[in-house]
């Protein structure tokens, strides 16, 4: 290598760069092994981070350029939304159903005549 040249990430010999692989292999497996999660791979740890980072409230922009994709890719690929977050969704949506039904304003969504039973 050239004067004022060098790898970012290079192998232990310093001459080219250290393979993916190694990494995994060396650094990751280990781990993975040792909490019985060694059938984990690439995609389950991307899919996790955009999951927890999603969770947390991270900004989709802001994962999405982490992770080096588009936010349509790390909301409708990797993001996973909890099976919580779909239920409180929906509570929510009957939640504003009722209010509105219950206080007539449901006709100006709808154009439905307000409901008998509002007070």
């Amino acid at each position: 290598m050239r004067g004022g040249e060098a790898w970012l990430f290079p192998n232990e010999t310093l001459d080219k760069p250290i393979l993916k692989d190694n990494i995994w292999t060396r650094n990751f497996v280990p781990q993975l092994r040792a909490i019985g999660m060694e059938w984990a791979n690439f995609q389950v740890m991307r899919r996790t981070f955009a999951t927890l980072t999603k969770r947390v409230g991270v900004d989709p922009h802001t994962r999405s350029a982490q992770m080096g994709n588009t936010v349509d890719v790390n909301e409708n690929v990797y993001a996973v939304t909890q099976l919580q977050d779909k239920l409180a969704a929906r509570r929510g949506t009957l939640e504003r159903r009722r209010f509105f039904e219950t206080n007539g304003t449901a006709r100006i969504f709808t154009g439905a005549p307000k409901s008998p039973n509002a007070a």
